[in-house]
């Protein structure tokens, strides 16, 4: 005679096996397609958090790195022994979807001097200390620079156009030398500035209650 038993087990295993399969597709469905949600400042930010919060043209914009789908990206900077009497920028930016803001810092140089690796290293942890900065294009002249992609795919920046900072500020309020659990050794910056963006057709926006807490690679 034939247990029941055993085949109502089999059933169940099968009905397991197709609920568990069903369940990674939907988590992989979400990890691929995040959706993006309203994010609180007193809910979501820690004091590790990297994160940008921007008001343009009247509508805010807030991401945290490791939410919504959004993530901290670098570029630039320059290894040790670094390229001697070139240009050198940082550039850290929490990007996606499309939506990407980045903050560039710029022109550090290098001598003949700074090549040995403990002098090399600390020259790149002071360039940033904190205090008031202008806007530049941040390679050809000593400053800060900043860049913002809308959900129209559209890029703005303080050094396109006629780069008019009439009014603008950008301070450093706080420079803390890595390691952190959230970036290889750099350097973490929290900075508050208003300011205004332009794009590449003469457009210009209006930056308000900006700041950051982003972390820098070096």
């Amino acid at each position: 005679m034939r247990n029941p038993w055993k085949y109502l087990l089999f059933f169940i295993t099968i009905l397991m096996a197709i609920q568990i399969q069903s369940c990674h597709k939907e988590q992989k469905k979400s990890a691929e397609f995040p959706g993006e949600t309203n994010l609180s400042d007193t809910s979501i930010l820690s004091d590790t958090s990297l994160f940008y919060d921007i008001t343009i043209d009247g509508q805010r914009e807030f991401q945290v790195s490791l939410q919504n789908g959004y993530g901290i990206y670098w570029d630039g900077g320059a290894g040790c022994p670094p390229p001697l009497n070139k240009p050198v920028k940082f550039s850290s930016g929490i990007a996606g979807h499309v939506k990407d803001f980045r903050f560039t810092k710029g022109p550090l140089f290098y001598t003949v001097a700074d090549t040995a690796f403990p002098i090399c290293k600390q020259k790149k942890f002071n360039f940033f200390p904190p205090g008031n900065y202008a806007f530049t294009d941040a390679v050809t002249a000593d400053g800060v620079s900043l860049r913002w992609v809308d959900a129209n795919g559209t890029e703005w920046s303080t050094s396109y156009g006629i780069a008019d900072q009439t009014g603008s500020n950008f301070t450093i309020t706080e420079s803390i030398p890595g390691p952190d659990p959230s970036f290889y050794e750099g350097i973490a910056l929290r900075a508050v500035f208003n300011c205004r963006l332009y794009d590449k057709n003469g457009h210009s926006n209006q930056l308000i209650n900006g700041r950051f807490r982003l972390s820098m690679w070096l």
